[in-house]
């Protein structure tokens, strides 16, 4: 459903899903048919930062294409701001502060056309019950407020040492209805007891309303604040 790689993205980056496998070997966009342009577009919004991160990433052919810099005229922007490439990281990027609710993605290619795709409303999530200690021995049901999952959603849960936020698991949790995560005493001994951080990410997957022809996806993602707590 989703490609979601964590290590850095959780320490040191605010999101890398979805992230460019191809070692940064960009090509123009204008060099290739604009029928074959194949369209990533994630919009994400961390309540710890009230910051909504918007992101697009263009691909020849496929989702595991050569990554494309828009040029020759070609432009993409979120909500009306522009979204410059970032060589770093392989893709389109901009932010807003606050919330952006049903956003848009507008892009237009090098011979003017337009494509239009209007962000769903992100699905808010948080902990129903936050925990003061969680026991690193044993599995521990770990309860969301939010509405159930659906179908092409997940929520990822990390649980990280507070001082070293590398040293930290993961946990998804996808299925239709689903309400709550099981933290494995497998993955909770792997971090190291005293103070840690408990994080959600709530992803979805949504179809494009306007595509070139070589398809492409919408992710959502919803933040809540990161809840301190003690991995006894």
């Amino acid at each position: 459903m989703l490609s979601l790689r964590l290590a850095f993205a959780f320490v040191v980056l605010p999101f890398t899903v979805a992230a460019d496998d191809t070692g940064c070997k960009s090509e123009s966009s204008g060099d290739v048919n604009q029928d074959r342009i194949h369209a990533t577009y994630w919009a994400y919004y961390d309540e710890n930062t009230d910051i909504t991160h918007a992101r697009a990433q263009f691909r020849f052919g496929s989702n595991v294409g050569t990554t494309l810099i828009l040029d020759g005229g070609a432009s993409v922007e979120f909500d009306g701001k522009p979204m410059p490439f970032d060589a770093l990281l392989d893709w389109h990027a901009t932010e807003l502060a606050g919330r952006v609710d049903n956003g848009t993605f507008l892009y237009v290619n090098v011979d003017g056309e337009q494509f239009e795709n209007p962000v769903p409303a992100f699905s808010p999530i948080d902990f129903a019950s936050p925990p003061a200690s969680i026991a690193r021995d044993r599995a521990y049901d770990l309860a969301w407020s939010g509405t159930p999952l659906v179908t092409d959603e997940l929520v990822e849960t990390i649980v990280a040492n507070d001082a070293n936020r590398f040293d930290f698991v993961r946990v998804d949790a996808r299925g239709a209805g689903t309400t709550s995560v099981v933290l494995p005493a497998s993955s909770l001994g792997q971090v190291a007891p005293g103070p840690a951080v408990l994080s959600f990410r709530r992803h979805r997957d949504f179809p494009l309303a306007e595509d070139s022809g070589a398809g492409g996806k919408i992710t959502t993602t919803y933040q809540p604040v990161d809840h301190g707590f003690n991995l006894q």
